[in-house]
Formats: structure tokens, C-alpha cells, sequence
């Protein structure tokens, strides 16, 4: 009877045993197939160490080894101790693998720019640039690049936009050590930054205005030099000239005249034509003419001296025109002699022209009825509109008005 008491008490007891057995080692099991995803060599160790307490799996290593259940213990507790220091070592690489692969990196130069991950930037973008050496993606913010990303970062040609405030960038590298991740802190002021650009702006717009004022001021200096006078008068002809179209580098001979009633008295050839400047008493610019002509007043008449210079051509063809006219008039036109040689043609002639309107005058000799050599004055008055022909309005000769 006792026995069959002892016999059954050990039934109950292996059965529990069992049931606790199934129970941790079901939990166990679970547990390391969750643990494998975060540690490879440590979850595998845990899952050994369920496994030899599951009840099937000890019935079949007992009926090979008799393995008393405190033996399977010692195991047990010894491989979840190796599993558990494992873990721990794994953990502890991990923690520096971040440290490991930075210095790994970083004796390559690894990311170029910026050279600190927490600073303040003074410009709306900061450039972002790695050796790609080690490195086969770059993802930023969970965003992974492009591949003309990736080749811009490579390149130091890639750009992070800024906004106002703090700027967090998590950076993520896959390299051949492992995933390595970190995190850039930039701050950036707009309202700094925007007065910075407008200071430079004026600086920049002071240094335009001081160089433009020293090249101009070249100018003048240079301009009075070349011509003898002086800056003042230099200053303002460069302003007055291009009014009433003369270039000022085209300008000749300038030299001082006799003063008049108001001041002095300056002189200069352009395209062959002598102009005359007339300067008041403070030495400012009163006029410039053209023979009669009053081209410039400082009361602010202007007129363009195209409209009053004749071209060599011009000139030439109203000579052959009024030589032709004067000599059907004359009594003996072969023997009119014209003013003006082979070198100096129009010396004699006096040429001039008020937009279409052309005037020309000078003298002729010739014989008269009684073949006395007498000279003869003419002028001449034509209508010449751009691209027409010649049109006689009006010719004196010898003091009588012909047409």
C-alpha cells in the first residue's frame, strides 16, 4: 500500500515537472525566436536552452544518455548564463560600433563637410559631402537619396536647405561595417543672415559707386591731359559733347582762342568742321557753335551736329553740282577758274546744312564780255532729303538773285 502511495506521489510529480517543463520551455522558445531578430548569437544560445528542457526533447536525449534532471539543470542554467553574457558582449560591440565605424571612417576623411554635426550656419543651405568609399547608401531624415543624390554628396555637391530656427538632419549610412547613423544639428538665423546680405549689398553697391567714380574720375583726368585743359572744362565736355552727337575720343586740336566779352575762348575740329566753345566767366560752358549755329546753350538748347556737318561726299558732289549751275551762267565758262587744288579741294568753299537744307558758297574767275579776268561770288541754297536728288531752291550770283 505504501508502495502504491510512492508510486503515485512520483506520477504526480513528473507530470508537474512536465507541465512546468512544457510551459517555460514553450515561453523560452517563443521569447528566443523574437530575440534572434535583435541578436543572432544570443537568441540562438537561448533557444538551445529551451530546447533541451522541452519534455519531448529530454525523453529523447534520457533514453540515449540517462541524463539526471539535475544534470539537464546545470546545462540549462549554464547556457542561458552564456546566452545572457553573450547578449551583454553583443550589446556592448553594438553600443561602439557607432564609435568603431566612425573612427574607421574618419581615418578616410569620411564626411568632408560640414566638419561638425552641431553648429550655427550663417547661409540658408549647408553643403553635405562623404568619401564614398565605404559607403553604398545614404538615406536623410528616412528619406534615402537618389542616385543623383548619392552622386552629389560624392561629389560635395549636395546641399541641405535651411530653414529658420533649428535644423535636425539624421543621417544614415549603409557601409560595409554595419549601419552607421548621425544626427546634424544646424541653426540658422534669417533675420541675421538677411541683414548680413543687405550690409553686403551696400558694401558691394559702395565699392561699384567708389570704382565707377575713380574710373570716371581716369577719365576726365585722362581726357584733360590729352587735350590741354582743363579737368573742369574736361568734365563738362565729356557731358555735353555726346548731347549733340560728337564723340568725344573723335575730338582735335583743341586749343584756346582769343577770350570773349563773357569769358574764355576754346576751339576744336571734328569730321573737319571747327567748333567753337564759349565759356562765362566762372568758367562754365555758355555755348557751343558750329559757324552761326548754336549747338549747345546752358539755358538747354541742343542740336545734333549730324544736322549741320556735310561728309566729304557731301561736299564733293555740291561742289561739282554748283560749279556745273554757276558756269551756265557765265560768259566765257571756259576759262572759270574755282578755288581749291589737288591737296586742299574744298579750301575756298564754304559749306552748310540745316537738316535737308544744304548751303553753298564761295567765288569763281572768269572772263567777261570785254575778256577782262573778273571774280564772281555765288551762293547756292539745295533741297537734299535723305536718299533723293539734288533740288536748286535758291542761287545769287554776283549779288543777283537767279533763281
Amino acid at each position: 500500500m505504501a508502495e502504491q502511495k510512492k508510486t503515485k506521489l512520483h506520477t504526480v510529480k513528473a507530470k508537474t515537472l512536465d507541465s512546468i517543463l512544457w510551459v517555460v520551455s514553450l515561453i523560452g522558445i517563443f521569447s528566443a525566436l523574437i530575440w534572434l531578430i535583435v541578436d543572432v548569437p544570443s537568441g540562438l544560445i537561448f533557444l538551445l536552452t529551451f530546447l533541451i528542457i522541452l519534455p519531448p526533447v529530454k525523453k529523447l536525449y534520457n533514453k540515449k544518455l540517462s541524463l539526471r534532471l539535475r544534470y539537464i539543470f546545470i546545462i540549462f542554467i549554464g547556457l542561458w548564463i552564456t546566452a545572457f553574457i553573450t547578449f551583454i558582449v553583443n550589446m556592448i560591440k553594438q553600443t561602439d560600433f557607432q564609435e568603431l565605424a566612425k573612427e574607421t571612417l574618419s581615418e578616410q576623411e569620411y564626411r568632408i563637410k560640414p566638419e561638425n554635426t552641431d553648429f550655427e550656419s550663417s547661409i540658408p543651405t549647408q553643403g553635405l559631402s562623404y568619401n564614398c568609399n565605404l559607403i553604398s547608401e545614404i538615406s536623410i531624415n528616412g528619406e534615402p537619396l537618389s542616385t543623383a543624390e548619392f552622386k552629389q554628396v560624392c561629389e560635395k555637391q549636395y546641399y541641405l536647405d535651411l530653414e529658420d530656427g533649428d535644423n535636425e538632419f539624421i543621417i544614415e549610412l549603409k557601409t560595409s561595417l554595419g549601419t552607421l547613423k548621425e544626427t546634424l544639428n544646424i541653426t540658422f538665423d534669417k533675420d541675421t543672415y538677411d541683414k548680413t546680405i543687405a550690409q553686403e549689398e551696400a558694401e558691394r553697391e559702395a565699392e561699384a559707386e567708389a570704382i565707377a567714380e575713380a574710373k570716371a574720375e581716369k577719365v576726365i583726368t585722362d581726357y584733360a591731359e590729352e587735350n590741354e585743359i582743363s579737368k573742369e572744362l574736361a568734365e563738362q565736355l565729356l557731358e555735353i559733347l555726346p548731347t549733340i552727337d560728337i564723340e568725344t575720343d573723335s575730338v582735335s586740336y583743341m586749343s584756346q582762342e582769343e577770350d570773349w566779352a563773357n569769358g574764355d575762348r576754346y576751339s576744336f575740329y571734328y569730321n573737319s568742321y571747327q567748333f567753337i566753345i564759349y565759356l562765362d566767366s566762372k568758367g562754365i560752358v555758355d555755348s557751343i557753335n558750329l559757324g552761326d549755329t548754336k549747338l549747345y546753350s546752358k539755358s538747354g538748347t541742343t542740336k545734333s551736329a549730324d544736322d549741320y556737318m556735310l561728309s566729304t561726299t557731301e561736299r564733293s558732289d555740291l561742289k561739282m553740282y554748283s560749279k556745273q549751275l554757276v558756269e551756265a551762267v557765265l560768259k566765257a565758262p571756259s576759262t572759270a577758274e574755282f578755288p581749291g587744288g589737288f591737296f586742299d579741294p574744298f579750301s575756298g568753299w564754304g559749306f552748310g546744312k540745316e537738316g535737308s537744307t544744304y548751303k553753298v558758297s564761295s567765288y569763281v574767275d572768269s572772263q567777261n564780255s570785254f575778256g577782262a579776268m573778273i571774280r564772281s561770288n555765288f551762293y547756292l541754297e539745295f533741297n537734299w532729303p535723305a536718299g533723293e536728288d539734288l533740288e536748286v531752291t535758291k542761287f545769287i550770283f554776283d549779288g543777283e538773285t537767279i533763281l
